[in-house]
């Protein structure tokens, strides 16, 4: 069984139309569970299976509530302003049906940009999809989670035996609108607490593939806060020039690195 763990945090207006594509989804085997730290009516969606949770916390919090109180064996995440094409619960459905993948990220149509030719296999949860038992020995690190969570999920399933599959096709439809995390992720402050997060998971991800990840995340926030505000980047944190270039390269094109911020810099 599929469960979508939907967040909605203070904006009400986005969760109608998240809801409605759930509602209009091909296949009817799914549940939801809603977290949500206000009240939402949900009379017009008696025909889902959903149930609402309402907490006040952080967004591994709300996760991790979301987990513990789900049903199904596949947890499919779900972003308040964020929307579903009408296949992609049994698409998901049809891709765990191969129990070797344990992690399966799709690719997003961007609402108000243009779309992104490369997506990293963990940019926004809405594109990610995981079998609930990967999550389970890290459930103590999820709820303490303050940000990140699309790469403590890619990142937990780095640490476990089964597969990642990050595949291009177009299952979200992915509003990037003022504030919506891409928008306010090159932020200073964002910045430095993702780095924190992403320091702190070194604590608890030991594998070599959740490692390498995890460093290629890191440079490529100092790599930012360099180029942006001046900060110290300490060249030694990287291991060779072509490591460098790789990092580069790789915020280039998933999180479009090259604003224009970075443009006059390169005149």
């Amino acid at each position: 069984m599929i469960s979508v763990i939907l967040t909605a945090y203070n904006r009400r207006e986005y969760l109608k139309y998240a809801l409605d594509s759930l509602k209009i989804q091909s296949v009817k085997n799914f549940e939801i569970v809603l977290i949500t730290n206000f009240n939402f009516n949900l009379e017009g969606y008696k025909d889902l299976n959903i149930r609402q949770i309402i907490i006040n916390g952080s967004i591994g919090e709300f996760i991790y509530h979301g987990v513990m109180e789900s049903h199904g064996d596949i947890l499919v995440f779900m972003d308040d302003d964020d929307t579903f094409t009408q296949n992609k619960m049994e698409y998901i459905n049809d891709i765990f049906k191969n129990e070797s993948i344990g992690y399966f990220h799709n690719y997003a149509f961007f609402m108000n940009s243009k779309r992104r030719f490369f997506l990293p296999p963990d940019f926004n949860s809405s594109c990610i999809s995981i079998r609930k038992n990967i999550l389970i020995p890290y459930m103590k690190y999820l709820n303490e989670l303050i940000t990140g969570p699309d790469s403590f999920l890619y990142l937990c399933a780095l640490s476990s035996k089964y597969k990642s599959l990050n595949k291009r096709v177009y299952l979200t439809y992915y509003n990037d609108h003022k504030d919506s995390a891409s928008d306010i992720k090159n932020d200073k402050t964002w910045l430095l607490k993702d780095l924190n997060a992403l320091q702190y998971m070194k604590s608890f991800f030991n594998s070599d593939k959740s490692l390498k990840y995890l460093n290629k995340l890191i440079l490529g926030i100092r790599i930012k806060l360099y180029l942006f505000y001046g900060e110290k980047f300490d060249r030694g944190a990287r291991s060779s020039f072509f490591q460098f270039i790789e990092i580069w390269l790789y915020f280039f094109y998933t999180y479009g690195i090259l604003d224009k911020k970075l443009k006059l810099m390169l005149k």
